[in-house]
């Protein structure tokens, strides 16, 4: 009855990472450029994820 129980309670993480690299070419002498994205466009990247996994799942962007 116990451990049919704990079976019952316990749960597990399942985790899949993604990795979306963006770059951009600029010519030599050009005004420094620090970041390809914006950080609204980063949270619209999130947003989309989240809408397309569903609600019972994390989406969590990290700037790497």
């Amino acid at each position: 009855m116990i451990n049919t129980l704990w079976s019952i309670i316990m749960a597990k993480i399942v985790e899949d990472v993604i990795v979306i690299k963006f770059s951009s070419l600029v010519k030599d002498g050009a005004a420094e450029q620090t970041t390809c994205i914006t950080e609204e466009i980063q949270a619209a990247l999130e947003q989309v994820a989240q809408e397309l996994v569903g609600q019972h799942v994390v989406v969590e962007v990290v700037t790497a």
